[in-house]
Parts: C-alpha cells; structure tokens; sequence
C-alpha cells in the first residue's frame, strides 16, 4: 500500500505543477467538466492508495528516501496516465455520444444543444465521476480499520491454519463448559428425593 505522504506528495507536485510531466497528449476540453476532473482524480487516488507500487522486499533493501523517491514517480506516471489518457478519453467520447444521440437522433437543434452543452454534458459527466469516485471509495475500503484484521505477515500457511484449529478448540471447550455449568445449575435447582 501507498503511504499517505506519497499521496499527499504526488497530489502537491502533479497538480502544483499543472503539467503532465510523462505523458504529452493533447485532449479536447469538455465544457462543464472541472469539477468532474476533481472527483475522478480523488477517486483514482483511492486507487493508487490501495496499490503496492514497490513490494516490501525492495523497501527492505533500499534507504527510505530512495524508495520514497520513487513511489512518488511511479505514482505520478500512473495518475498521469490514468487521470490524463484515460478519463479525458472518456469524456470526450461521451461528449460526442451525447451530441449525436441528440442532434441527430433526437432531432434537437445543434444551437439548442451548444447552448445548453455546459449544463447538459456537464451534469452527465459529473455524475459519473461521483459514481466512479463512490465506487472507488467503496472497494478499496480507506475508512476500514487496518488494526481489525489479522496479522498474518511472515507466517506460513501451516501456522495460520493451526491458530485458526486452535480458536476453534477454544470455542469448543467455551461451549462444552456452558454446558456443563447449565447442566450443574439444573442439577443443583432440581428438588432431592
């Protein structure tokens, strides 16, 4: 997983520097459309959150500033790419969906639909980015407690499943003695002859 400071890092150059550093391509502007970029990128760095970029055994072997430097470059490669390439090809090409579906098969006017582009295209897109970014938020899970779930690093799969037996046994045991407790109380309420 990515630490916060790469994500903070990367977010702080890549749109500090409102330039896409790797990835040069020329996109067509979508009126209406700002803010959707916002929710999307928030959405794809719940993405690159949930990624492992460099694997644990190559941060052992590097100095922190080494494989800091470069979970930063990779993380920004990636937002570039999916945040530049990806979603600008998307809206675009819902852009140009919709303009057909209504110029030309709904029989609206272009000039009904160029004044209305940045309302009509705008709403459109930016509920997708929210659905997109909701959806993120909801598979990769930010809000789930890490502390929750088991530690399970550096053991076998044998270790694992004989701490799994023995809580098991343990319920065992928790429940037999429930019942022997339930019993000797019932034995000892019962009248003597």
């Amino acid at each position: 997983m990515v630490s916060n400071l790469v994500i903070l890092a990367t977010t702080m150059l890549h749109v500090g520097l409102q330039c896409s550093v790797f990835v040069a391509m020329d996109y067509v502007l979508v009126p209406g459309t700002f803010f959707a970029g916002w929710i999307v990128y928030c959405g794809l760095l719940y993405f690159l959150q949930d990624m492992e970029l460099l694997p644990k055994h190559y941060k052992r072997r590097m100095g922190r500033l080494s494989s800091f430097v470069i979970e930063v470059v990779l993380s920004i490669f990636i937002m570039e790419a999916l945040a530049l390439f990806f979603w600008s090809r998307i809206v675009a090409n819902i852009c140009l969906c919709l303009k057909t579906a209504m110029c030309y098969y709904g029989g609206e006017v272009e000039e009904y639909y160029l004044q209305h582009e940045t309302i009509i295209v705008g709403t459109l897109i930016t509920s997708i980015a929210a659905g997109f970014s909701l959806s993120a938020a909801w598979a990769t899970d930010p809000w789930d407690s890490r502390d929750e779930q088991p530690e399970t690093e550096g053991k076998t799969l044998q270790q694992i499943a004989d701490e799994l037996q023995e809580q098991m046994d343990n319920e065992e045991l928790k429940l037999q003695l429930e019942k022997d407790l339930q019993s000797a109380d019932a034995d000892s309420l019962s009248p003597e002859a």
